[in-house]
This record gives structure tokens, C-alpha cells and sequence, in this order.
């Protein structure tokens, strides 16, 4: 077959256009940073960092979720440890008042505190974070927030697992207020109350113990999470980000076959006229 040199030419045009084209596309990348700058490049590929990027994602929100439960947690652990220690000091005001050398009026003085203490346990229940309680009094109050794809966790202890009931935390204490104000009441009746008070002591202890297991399994899950996000990303960056070294040296050689190939049809074009010259 003859060729022509309107062949020749149609030729090396289009390999002027491959290689400028295959310039800027390098170009491109070295610019973003990323191997796929438009998804037509590697439909492939794309779909794939679609799916890596969307699972990242709904990780990171996972983490956002146990970040908060974590904290939620933290706070009830917090709360319950300052109930501990009003119940320690009320017991230990309560062991004095059972002593039969106590007056009247030292009692009375350790009603008063005791009645403040009561409120300290009553503002430690009360905590809120967000304004959500930490401790709920219905289920509308506990918050559930998923920390995988397959499990959930409630972040909240319940109030009245706390207080306990009949009686309750507080209507123990009052019925210690009350006991410790009455001047006919006896060690015996302080004492009953005392034993009470080591059933709410022991009931609090409970609860805090559930604190914990929660909080050990949000550290699992977050560990977790860390890991495959960690490992995502890594997959995702071996899809998507350049690598600049080596994308340098394919800019080089781009820039090199592309000044070439103009080289080239100017050789083409000059011998061309000279062709039509003779």
C-alpha cells in the first residue's frame, strides 16, 4: 500500500494528541495527587474507592458513636463515684449517731449534713451531658447508638437502678433525717437503717460494675474500628493516591515522547515542502 503523506501526516497528529493527552493526564495527577481525576479514567477503580470511601465513613460515624456513649459512661462512673462517697461519709455519720454517748444535738447536726449530702446525691443523678440525663428515668431517655454494623449499646444507666426501690435511696435517707432528729429513737433503729443504707451501698457498687463492662466493650469497638479504618485507608490509598516519584518520571518521559513526536512532524512537515519545492 502507498503512503501517502497525507497519511503520514494523519498519523503523526495523532500521536502528537496521544502524547500530549497522556502529558496532561500525568499532569493531572501529580497536580490532585490522585491516579483517577475523572471516573470515565478507570470506571473500575472508581466504583471501588466509591466503596472504600463509603465504608470509612460509616466507621468514622461509629467512632463519632462510642465517643459519645464513652462519655456518657464516663460521666455515670464519675457520678456513681461521688454517690460512693457520700455514702461513705453518711454511713460513717450514721455508725456515730449508733454510739448511745451521742447527744441529741450531735445528732441533729448530722441530720443537717446528712440532708445536704442527700442533695449532692441528688444533683450526682441528675447530670446531664448535651442536655440528655446520664442516668434515664424512662426508656425515652436511653440513647442507643450503633457501634458496628452488627451490635448497639445503650448509653445510659437507669435512675432507679441506682436508687433502688421500696424504699428508695432517698427515702432511706429521709427516714434516717428523721430518726436521727427524733429524741426517743433508739441505736437499734439508727442501726436498721444503717443496714439499709449497706443494701443501697452494695446496689450503687452494682451498677458501676455495669459502667465498666460497657466502657470496656466501647474501648473493644473502638480499637476495632481504629484497625479497619486504618486498614481501609490504606487500601484506598494504593488505588487512588500517586505515587510522586514514580509519577515524575513518567511526567519526564510523557514530556520527552511528547517534544519528540513534534520534532518529528516538523521534520515531516520540511521535507514535505521540500518534496513540493523540486
Amino acid at each position: 500500500m502507498r503512503v501517502t503523506n497525507n497519511m503520514m501526516t494523519s498519523s503523526q497528529t495523532k500521536a502528537i494528541s496521544q502524547n500530549l493527552t497522556k502529558y496532561h493526564q500525568i499532569s493531572e495527577q501529580l497536580n490532585s495527587g490522585k491516579l483517577i481525576t475523572k471516573p470515565s479514567q478507570n470506571p473500575y477503580f472508581t466504583t471501588k474507592i466509591m466503596g472504600y470511601k463509603q465504608e470509612i465513613s460509616q466507621k468514622e460515624q461509629y467512632q463519632r458513636n462510642i465517643d459519645h456513649a464513652t462519655t456518657l459512661m464516663n460521666e455515670a462512673d464519675s457520678s456513681l463515684s461521688e454517690i460512693n462517697s457520700v455514702m461513705l461519709r453518711i454511713k460513717e455519720l450514721t455508725t456515730q449517731a449508733a454510739n448511745d454517748t451521742t447527744s441529741i444535738e450531735d445528732k441533729q447536726a448530722m441530720a443537717t449534713e446528712i440532708e445536704q449530702l442527700k442533695k449532692t446525691i441528688q444533683d450526682s443523678l441528675d447530670k446531664k451531658v448535651n442536655d440528655k440525663p446520664v442516668f434515664a428515668k424512662s426508656d425515652a431517655d436511653v440513647q442507643n447508638v450503633e457501634i458496628s454494623s452488627s451490635s448497639s449499646v445503650d448509653c445510659n444507666m437507669y435512675y432507679d437502678d441506682v436508687t433502688g426501690s421500696n424504699p428508695d435511696i432517698f427515702e432511706t435517707l429521709d427516714k434516717l433525717i428523721e430518726t436521727l432528729n427524733d429524741p426517743d429513737a433508739t441505736s437499734e433503729d439508727i442501726t436498721t437503717i444503717s443496714e439499709q443504707l449497706t443494701q443501697h451501698e452494695n446496689q450503687i457498687l452494682s451498677v458501676r460494675t455495669k459502667v465498666g463492662a460497657v466502657t470496656n466493650r466501647l474501648d473493644v469497638a473502638k480499637d476495632r474500628n481504629e484497625n479497619e479504618i486504618t486498614t481501609l485507608g490504606s487500601l484506598l490509598s494504593n488505588i487512588e493516591d500517586v505515587d510522586y516519584a514514580e509519577k515524575i518520571i513518567e511526567l519526564t518521559a510523557a514530556e520527552v515522547a511528547y517534544s519528540a513526536s513534534l520534532q518529528v512532524s516538523a521534520s515531516m512537515m520540511q521535507q514535505s515542502l521540500l518534496d513540493f519545492l523540486r
